[in-house]
């Protein structure tokens, strides 16, 4: 009799496959409102503030995962814990963070739209995958792919009986015999899956647009928090996918030359106008050079410069000089190397645009390191100690500044 129940109680216990047709998708859809419309927007920062009780500006996953029960009361979501986690996981990283804030481990208010959106997006390739896991052990074999063939197919997906190994095999990227909830997402965003029973909010583009339609939706797609401008935040999330080398003073460059009303953001018109010059040729081409150069010295935080560098002769600034350089001086031995400089002004003083100006970098350093005599037998002469290291933060504001200036004459960005 105590098996008995206790093999019952399990049945109850165990999970069981959710039906499409028994979701409320309208119901989900109002309760997460990511569309880029005024009424949405408003709707998303009440929603923030009530799932982020200690008003810190971040949310936590466990934050979100209480919110999704609680506050937006949608248990078909709350009870699909791999959807929430992976966009969480989306989510939280969408948006640069600001140095010193625990943002990369949380996600901030300005990602907020983009959790809710990936909500939608997750839990409906959630709904797909646990329609194909009938044994509902959270992964699908081989038997349960090929019997799932004729549903994918509704889902637009056409896999031949003859190629559903090999197509199972392409899912399985480790190799384990069984594809897990993040495989099956990888292959069904490539794929394109969709359940069809509600439009997406025209989140992937339709053939057939018109430009019109195609430019607002690119702009749509950088305007992340859809408040119809664009910040250089989104501008920097954006450019650092498109491209990890690009430099936050390029992206700056490029707010500087869009930006014809001077407000720090990119609205519709700009983001047209910027779109249809930035890959003229001929005189258009070098208008638009000349327009970079100018931006790049308009771009540049002087004062925030002077202040990281405080290479003055007053006692506080010295005080100043002391602490930074036991920060660059990791091991403590009052030597710096090129390299401990270099890291130094990345990651200490955090000064963005001159860490990419290398050879203004080698030029103070090779001034410095010789400024002051070296003891005899001791290594200073190829570094710089810490007696010379005022004049390292002065050479570098200087040779700084004939960098610009260089640039700025240097119209074809060859060096």
């Amino acid at each position: 009799i105590l098996v008995q129940a206790v093999s019952n109680s399990a049945e109850e216990l165990k999970p069981t496959a959710m039906s499409v047709a028994d979701i409320d998708w309208a119901g989900i859809a109002e309760k997460l409102p990511y569309e880029r419309t005024q009424e949405a927007f408003q709707r998303r920062t009440e929603l923030f503030d009530l799932m982020d009780p200690n008003g810190n500006g971040y949310l936590s996953l466990a934050e979100v995962d209480k919110g999704l029960r609680d506050i937006l009361q949608i248990d078909e979501i709350f009870d699909a814990k791999p959807a929430i986690m992976r966009a969480f996981q989306a989510a939280k990283n969408y948006l640069p963070t600001s140095p010193g804030t625990p943002g990369a481990d949380y996600v901030q208010r300005k990602e907020f739209r983009i959790l809710l959106q990936f909500l939608r997006h997750y839990f409906e390739l959630w709904v797909m995958f646990d329609s194909l896991d009938t044994g509902e052990d959270r992964r699908v074999d081989i038997g349960e792919f090929q019997s799932a063939i004729p549903k994918l197919a509704e889902w637009g997906v056409l896999i031949k009986e003859s190629q559903a190994e090999d197509e199972f095999n392409k899912i399985d990227s480790n190799d384990g015999g069984q594809i897990l909830f993040a495989e099956f997402c990888t292959w069904a965003i490539k794929q394109k899956l969709d359940l069809g029973e509600e439009e997406n909010n025209g989140d992937v583009p339709e053939l057939g647009m018109t430009v019109e339609e195609k430019i607002k939706d690119t702009f749509s797609r950088y305007d992340a928090d859809g408040n119809g401008v664009i910040t250089p935040e989104e501008l920097s999330s954006l450019f650092s996918a498109l491209d990890p080398d690009l430099s936050e003073n390029e992206v700056k460059q490029i707010i500087g030359i869009s930006d014809t009303n001077r407000d720090g953001v990119i609205d519709f018109k700009e983001f047209v106008d910027w779109l249809f010059n930035r890959k003229g040729g001929g005189k258009a081409g070098e208008v638009t050079e000349k327009q970079r150069q100018e931006a790049a010295v308009s771009a540049i935080d002087w004062d925030r410069i002077a202040q990281e560098l405080p290479y003055e002769r007053s006692d506080e600034a010295k005080a100043k000089r002391s602490e930074l350089f036991s920060l660059f001086d990791p091991n403590g031995n009052g030597y710096l190397s090129l390299a401990e400089v270099d890291k130094g002004i990345r990651d200490i003083l955090r000064v963005d645009d001159l860490f990419h100006a290398k050879p203004a970098i080698m030029r103070a350093f090779q001034d410095a390191k010789n400024a002051a005599p070296s003891p005899e037998g001791s290594p200073g002469e190829d570094y710089v100690q810490r007696k010379e290291f005022r004049i390292l933060l002065q050479s570098l504001r200087h040779y700084f500044e004939l960098w610009v200036m260089f640039q700025k004459i240097d119209a074809e960005g060859d060096r």
